[in-house]
């Protein structure tokens, strides 16, 4: 991401000239604020808007030149609001593509969902918009898709908000433990958590204003510290 300038209505910048690169196989923490600019910086990574300023390249080819259909092949966004299918547990992972169901049911042990997957099978008929799942059902459900497309970049916003605490940390280190690169904003932030990944970038009023490490930036007297006081709880 190169120089990256976006805005919603003309005159009204809401990203302020990003630059950071994603290297493969590592693991990134988005935090900042509510209004900060992280989902926004995400659904532009995702190329939902057509209309911003700077670069972005996936690899060395220039997102603009990639059908979205190709791209989203490639990158798995999984957030708090999840699409569920009136149709089987099966056809809501796989989405009606063509892979085994052996496939099917690892993707959902690794979302955390084994104990489901033995009581129901993988035929039970899920109600039109989940209405028969709770939120976190429906949450491991999204994440188990990423698993099985096994995305070489897969960004999270709020991924595990309806999860417990202790399902929301399984699945974290699942994530974690991956070959895939890895964008998640982190709505709460947990030291031993943030510890784990590569590079922390703090967003503040559209830009990124602190990036390193969990040590490095704990080191500093900076917004890092003042959001982990106050979003630790």
């Amino acid at each position: 991401v190169e120089n990256l300038r976006f805005s919603y209505e003309e005159g009204e910048e809401v990203l302020h000239n990003l630059s950071v690169t994603f290297e493969p196989g590592k693991k990134y923490a988005i935090v900042g604020n509510s209004g900060s600019g992280k989902s926004t910086f995400m659904y532009v990574l995702m190329h939902y808007y057509n209309h911003f300023e700077g670069e972005i390249r996936f690899g060395s080819q220039s997102i603009s030149d990639i059908q979205k259909k190709e791209l989203y092949r490639s990158i798995a966004l999984i957030h708090q609001n999840v699409v569920v299918l009136d149709g089987t547990l099966r056809d809501n992972v796989s989405l009606y593509e063509s892979y085994s169901d052996e496939n099917i049911k690892q993707a959902l042990i690794r979302a955390g969902m084994g104990d489901y997957l033995n009581e129901k099978g993988l035929d039970f008929t899920i109600q039109e918009s989940g209405s028969n799942l709770s939120g976190g059902e429906k949450q491991r459900i999204a994440i188990a898709r990423a698993f099985l497309r096994n995305t070489p970049v897969m960004i999270l916003d709020e991924a595990t908000s309806s999860l417990d605490s202790l399902m929301a940390a399984k699945i974290e280190q699942t994530v974690l433990q991956s070959d895939t690169t890895i964008l998640n904003i982190v709505h709460q932030l947990k030291a031993d958590s943030l510890k784990q990944y590569d590079e922390i970038l703090v967003f503040s009023k559209g830009a990124i204003i602190e990036r390193g490490n969990y040590d490095e930036l704990i080191q500093k007297d900076g917004i890092f510290r003042s959001l982990l006081s106050v979003m630790s709880a």
